[in-house]
């Protein structure tokens, strides 16, 4: 009975234990081989190799092999304190009590449990400081409850549990003692004792839901980082590995893998800041014999700037004008930027989207200094141009247009543009620093205090990326060298204006978004959407902001016009180069912010070619395409991609994709691939209606074109006709 109860406490008592964590990036991460993933019954490689490289950060260990059997000694079964010398004597957890027993040998009974309760035990979890200690008094399949003792005072402070909830003492991070909380094998989060105070309160793990976690859990050497696992037993087990910041509250990073294996168990260690390991007993086993070994990215020191504006956003997230957003005003969100180009930059936080929506600006000067607060709508302005920074304003007719600058710690008013024509109308005055001037003179002045690379301010970062913004500044290129790369990269045009949107994501990096344009006396026309890499500067198109292409800065920059009949002429630096045997349909012709035009690289020769969108149909749109031939130098029909008919994607494994859609059921997904200059498919999704339902076939081909059925799928439907689910219904 006490080898099962100490068993149970290794579970969830130890530091050394298996445990979860949590906000970021996922890896997925397939245990089996790269041959082995591509057949219909994966075989892990661990069965087969002493050693698998899973990705480039983690090794799956197959610890049955004698030459890993030293990664055992990291593996502690029961690492629970049994003896600790403290300030005048030591303290034992003997017999299933705990004693003091001082340096002659004398030994008092701090923890004593009635001689009846033979399945009763108390264990010593971790030592405080040098008079006080944490532990656990555990009857069978529970804990009865927990605390810390005090030798000094001889006080004995006392958690006790709650209905279906039990806490744990981990370990002492500064003036907390961390906990887990938890009942029987389910894992709820973590909580931290104050030791001065002795308030309890709960860390936010909003990571858990939806999750099964397993109690198990590891603390990095720092006490900042918790490393956490769940598991998913469906059909082929998968287990997610999530780090977890205590400082932050949130998720650092998370690992998944998959596994032939049905793991029962988790021992969870950090052997270093950089490298945890996860020791796995698989299901029928009596011992560890597998070991998940992760290497964990260093997490950059943060210098003076970086610790002080993190304090700052903590404080505000703690303060009444934090906002987690509604339907109506979106959440508070935050920037960092160098306003006056010295090298630190400033923190501009943003409360939230409405009209009355203010950023508080903060610099840095061997302490946080708080600047003003201005702008709206949670958005203050800047030109990096000429470093001024607008506070704008309009609102029941009155406009304010306010320039300053950053300088010596202050920002200082420039000039102060006024007027009040939209409440006004004609008796409206025009004023600059509280002068009335002209309507003619007011527009003048404001052209020369406006600047040319205008950059909105305050809702580039959300208060989950804190520490994203704060380690990734100082490699970030600033929005003027993005848009000046932007124009190497596109052909030259006399009446292209860009404008900087604001930054996104796509598949997990950052991007810089410019729309381009142009104007006429009547209109302004977008013609196309654009990111940039934050770091490397690489320039992209985007179709709809969610596929990008690589714009490659060839010696040749060719542009294009689409003439008043619908006809493509191709220009090289300003002169016609070729005119396309393409006929662009009236009713497209007739569309304001159509980009009708791609230069696209789709054989990956490192030429762009062209796309031409020449007409609507009825659920598609039809294409036209042009080789580029670098032996003619020019672009010439291309029936391989004009076969396809549709808008042909362009993926990052380069191979193409084109969807096709022939009712509001029938559609397909194709991919295809190169083989020399033709393409052959290489699978397919084909959804489909008959008397029996809605079907989604799952389809692969060989290089010979020769289909294989994958999977075949049938649509769930309600009475009212609404696809609920999907069944397996392959033949």
């Amino acid at each position: 009975m006490k080898k099962f109860l100490l068993i149970l406490c290794s579970v969830f008592l130890l530091t050394g234990c298996s445990d979860k964590t949590s906000e970021s990036s996922i890896s997925d991460i397939n245990s089996e081989s790269q041959a082995e993933s591509q057949t219909e019954t994966p075989v892990e490689s661990e069965n087969e190799l002493p050693v698998t490289e899973i990705a480039d950060n983690i090794k799956l260990y197959d610890l049955t092999f004698p030459e890993n059997k030293e990664y055992l000694q990291d593996s502690q079964e029961f690492p629970y304190i049994k003896e600790y010398e403290m300030s005048s004597g030591k303290i034992l957890a003997e017999n299933g009590n705990i004693y003091f027993e001082n340096f002659f040998g004398d030994r008092t009974a701090l923890i004593e449990l009635p001689a009846e309760s033979e399945t009763v035990y108390v264990v010593i979890n971790c030592i405080i400081d040098r008079y006080q200690f944490a532990y656990s008094i555990i009857q069978e399949d529970s804990s009865l409850g927990c605390g810390v003792y005090d030798l000094a005072s001889n006080e004995d402070f006392r958690i006790e549990n709650t209905d279906r909830c039990r806490y744990f003492p981990q370990k002492v991070s500064g003036d907390y003692l961390i906990l887990t909380r938890g009942f029987i094998a389910d894992f709820y989060g973590y909580s931290k004792l104050n030791l001065k105070t002795f308030e309890l309160t709960d860390i936010n793990t909003d990571f858990i839901e939806n999750k099964r976690y397993l109690p198990c859990t590891a603390f990095s050497v720092d006490m900042k980082t918790t490393a956490n696992i769940s598991a998913d037993y469906s059909e082929v087990p998968e287990y997610i590995v999530t780090l977890f910041s205590l400082e932050n509250e949130k998720v650092i990073e998370e690992y998944k893998f998959s596994s032939k294996n049905k793991y029962t168990n988790f021992d969870l260690k950090f052997v270093s800041d950089n490298k945890l390991y996860i020791y796995a007993l698989k299901e029928g086993d009596s011992e560890f014999n597998y070991l998940y070994a992760i290497d964990i990215p260093t997490i950059p020191e943060l210098n003076g700037w970086q610790k002080a504006y993190k304090q700052a956003l903590f404080d505000f997230m703690d303060s009444d004008d934090y906002f987690l957003g509604s339907d109506i005003i979106e959440h508070s969100a935050f920037s960092i930027y160098d306003l006056n180009t010295d090298g630190t930059p400033e923190l501009i936080i943003s409360e939230d989207t409405s009209h009355a929506g203010v950023c508080r600006i903060y610099t840095y000067d061997n302490e946080l200094i708080s600047l003003e607060r201005m702008g709206s709508y949670g958005e203050v302005g800047y030109y990096e141009d000429n470093g001024m920074i607008v506070h704008y304003n309009l609102g029941q007719g009155i406009e304010y247009e306010i320039f300053n600058r950053l300088e010596n710690n202050q920002i200082n008013i420039i000039a102060n543009f006024y007027n009040d024509v939209g409440y006004r109308g004609d008796e409206g005055v025009f004023k600059l620093n509280d002068t009335e001037i002209t309507e003619d003179e007011y527009n003048a002045k404001l052209a020369e205090y406006r600047g040319i690379e205008y950059v909105s301010l305050g809702r580039d970062y959300s208060f989950e990326e804190i520490d994203e913004a704060l380690t990734e500044y100082s490699r970030v290129i600033s929005v003027s060298r993005a848009s000046e790369l932007l124009r190497l990269n596109l052909p030259e045009s006399d009446n292209r204006h860009i404008s900087y949107d604001g930054r996104q994501k796509f598949d997990d990096n950052t991007y810089y978004v410019f729309r381009c344009y142009e104007d006429y006396a009547d209109r302004r026309v977008t013609t196309g959407y654009y990111a940039v890499d934050i770091f490397t500067g690489d320039c992209f198109d985007t179709n709809g902001l969610t596929e990008l292409s690589p714009l490659i800065n060839k010696e040749k920059k060719f542009s294009y016009k689409v003439t008043a009949s619908g006809g493509v002429d191709i220009y090289l630096e300003g002169k016609l180069y070729q005119s396309l045997d393409v006929k662009i349909d009236d009713t497209i012709l007739d569309l304001e912010s159509k980009d009708l035009v791609k230069f696209r690289d789709y054989n990956f020769d490192g030429n762009n070619d062209i796309a031409v969108e020449e007409r609507l149909g009825a659920t598609n749109a039809a294409f036209r395409y042009f080789r580029y031939d670098p032996d003619t130098e020019h672009f010439e029909n291309w029936s391989e991609l004009d076969d396809l008919h549709f808008y042909v994607k362009i993926n990052s494994d380069k191979t193409l994709s084109v969807h096709s859609k022939s009712s509001a059921v029938d559609a397909e997904d194709t991919v295809y691939k190169w083989a020399g200059e033709k393409l052959i498919p290489v699978s397919a999704e084909k959804r489909y209606w008959n008397s029996e339902g809605i079907f989604m076939d799952y389809l692969e081909y060989d290089d010979f074109g020769n289909e294989t059925l994958v999977k075949r799928e049938k649509y769930i439907t309600d009475e009212n006709g609404d696809i609920t689910g999907t069944v397996d219904v392959t033949p």
